[in-house]
């Protein structure tokens, strides 16, 4: 079960969707760039598993799908896909053999 999101993280992200702010990120000290866009873990594009269940915690607390997700930088698509499915083939069978590897170690 993923862990819930505290209620001050719920509470920001619901201002943010209400305010409409998408562009909404947290300031550079003094002096400091931002680091170049590179193609990592949390690129646009990709979204990550992770977000999905705030997204589901958020429509329980009455935000719309659509605009959290587009807060959040992907679409409602991928989000009512994992809904579907939230757990997939891959991390399944991932899971199995990693318990099937641990059994003869008991």
């Amino acid at each position: 079960m993923p862990k819930k999101y505290p209620l001050e993280f719920k509470k920001d992200v619901a201002a943010v969707a209400r305010r409409g702010d998408l562009t909404a990120q947290a300031p550079s000290g003094d002096g400091e760039r931002d680091p170049a866009p590179r193609g990592g873990l949390l690129c646009l594009g990709h979204a990550p598993k992770v977000m999905f269940p705030l997204v589901r915690d958020l429509a329980a607390d009455g935000l719309p799908v659509r605009l959290t997700c587009g807060v959040l930088g992907f679409t409602a698509q991928a989000y009512y896909k994992w809904l579907a499915a939230p757990v997939s083939a891959r991390d399944l069978e991932d899971a199995y053999l990693t318990r099937a590897g641990r059994r003869p170690w008991r």
